[in-house]
């Protein structure tokens, strides 16, 4: 019943703000309100699991982790927006390869900063899977 409650108070919400927010700021603010909207009953359906099972939300999720890989991704779309606004990439094939290209040097730079931890993860998957035979 809570979960209902949260999620049809959550679609109340997100009807108010879209219509308000389009209006002050246009489609971006409907886009804006839909993700307000959808941490917040996230935050709120998690708050409430947390209180059943017992468990403080802190120790819910790697908060930590999430908050780099956040930090991380911000500045990583931020760079590539910014290099193909500076080479005024068009939407031609060239610009089209071009944009690509920055990002898949960001996705290896990415890899390279979580190196560690990808290699932590993969030794963690292949103990589990045992031999095959």
């Amino acid at each position: 019943k809570i979960i209902l409650g949260i999620s049809v108070c959550t679609l109340v919400a997100n009807v108010v703000l879209n219509i308000t927010l389009t209006q002050l700021i246009g489609f971006s603010g409907a886009a804006l309100a839909t993700v307000g909207v959808i941490l917040l009953q996230a935050y709120l359906t998690l708050q409430f699991t947390s209180k059943q099972i017992n468990i403080p939300i802190r120790n819910l999720f790697p908060w930590k982790a999430i908050a780099i890989l956040i930090g991380i991704n911000l500045t990583g779309g931020v760079l590539v927006f910014t290099i193909v606004r500076l080479l005024r990439l068009g939407t031609d094939a060239t610009g089209i390869l071009t944009a690509v290209g920055i990002g898949i040097a960001w996705v290896a730079l990415y890899a390279l900063v979580l190196r560690k931890r990808l290699m932590k993860l993969w030794r963690s998957m292949n103990r589990l899977e045992g031999p095959h035979e």
